[in-house]
This record gives C-alpha cells, sequence and structure tokens, in this order.
C-alpha cells in the first residue's frame, strides 16, 4: 500500500488494463511479483510519480510455447495502449482520478 490515495488509483488503472486485455492481467506491484527493491518501477514513480507497467509474459522460466507468442504480443499491445491513456489520466495531486 502507498496511501495517500494513491491505491486506488493503482486499483483503477489496474482494473482499466486487465479490461483491455480481456481479463487476463493480474495488477499488483512489483513487490508481490517477486521480491525487488529499489528497481527502475520504484524509482520511476517515486521520481516522476506516474505510474510504471511491468511486463511479465505467461509461461514458467521465461520460456514460452512459440504458438503463444502472437496472443501474448496482442495481450501487452492491448495492456501498454490502455496504460499509456490512463497513465495521462493520472494525477498523484488528484485522489478523484
Amino acid at each position: 500500500p502507498i496511501g495517500n490515495g494513491e491505491d486506488a488509483k493503482f486499483e483503477r488503472l489496474g482494473r482499466k488494463v486487465a479490461a483491455a486485455t480481456g481479463g487476463n492481467y493480474k495488477s499488483q506491484t512489483s513487490a508481490a511479483l517477486y521480491p525487488a527493491f529499489g528497481a527502475f518501477d520504484d524509482y520511476t514513480y517515486r521520481t516522476y510519480q506516474k505510474p510504471v507497467l511491468t511486463v511479465e509474459v505467461a509461461g514458467s522460466g521465461f520460456v514460452v510455447d512459440a504458438s503463444t507468442i502472437r496472443t501474448r504480443g496482442t495481450e501487452i499491445f492491448k495492456a501498454l495502449s490502455q496504460f499509456a491513456q490512463e497513465v495521462e489520466r493520472f494525477d498523484v495531486n488528484n485522489t478523484a482520478c
């Protein structure tokens, strides 16, 4: 949790990205994904007060079946497109975003 009304804005952003991908997206902090501290996403948010998207592709061990690559690419494109739209609306000084 970040606090100061930020959590609600991140939850909204996550819902919008998930909807754009057909629901195949889980919104969570990088720390919840796997232990990391002082990573680029932390730095970017703390420095510029803008949300950051970390992309992890479905599969295990960073190896996926070649037949899934186009589908995952389409999902990632949709997620990035929606994320870009939501970042424009994201204002750390406005808790009503």
